[in-house]
């Protein structure tokens, strides 16, 4: 099996079903501002959530005996209506640089969009990679679970701090 060295590498990953009304992708590394900015029209301001239309060139067919010129790339195409979010680091769940696309849910929405972060050299990932580290994991968890854990790891060492306060207090 091939080990994925994902320290400096450019993630994203689905973080919620195909088919459903929403899908969201999460993508986290120090290169994911430049991506975001090639592929999403609208304005790109830390912790704002914002619309625009998700973009790419498609490259021509090159079918029907036509050939393709070394200079053509492709009509810009929308591949859906959507809305971004950008952290920057250290002011993301990763640490690290990361922004969140809230796209349409449809499985051609998805397919276009991390086709597109692919050609930028973004590297997907599984759905549940449970092999990752801790940045990983955290791409794939809903935000709601997400605030509840570090809710109980505060609430654990806050319980834990006044325990061994109190015990000192007492002894």
């Amino acid at each position: 099996m091939k080990k994925i060295n994902t320290c400096n590498d450019n993630i994203f990953a689905l973080s919620t079903p195909v088919g459903g009304a929403i899908a969201v992708i999460r993508a986290s590394g120090s290169g994911v501002l430049p991506v975001l900015r090639e592929i999403f029209s609208g304005r790109i301001e830390h912790r704002q959530l914002n619309y625009g239309k998700i973009t790419d060139r498609i490259e021509p067919d090159g079918g029907q005996g036509e050939e393709r010129k070394e200079n053509d790339t492709g009509a810009l195409a929308v591949l859906d209506e959507a809305m971004a979010v950008y952290f920057r680091a250290p002011h993301s769940y990763t640490g690290e640089d990361m922004f969140e696309l809230n796209l349409h849910g449809s499985y051609s929405v998805v397919s276009a969009v991390s086709r597109a972060l692919t050609r930028r050299g973004m590297r997907g990932l599984p759905r549940m990679a449970s092999f990752a580290p801790s940045r990983i994991i955290l791409l794939q968890f809903p935000l709601s679970i997400k605030s509840l854990m570090r809710e109980i790891a505060e609430f654990s060492t806050s319980c834990a701090a006044e325990s061994t306060s109190s015990s000192i207090s007492s002894g």
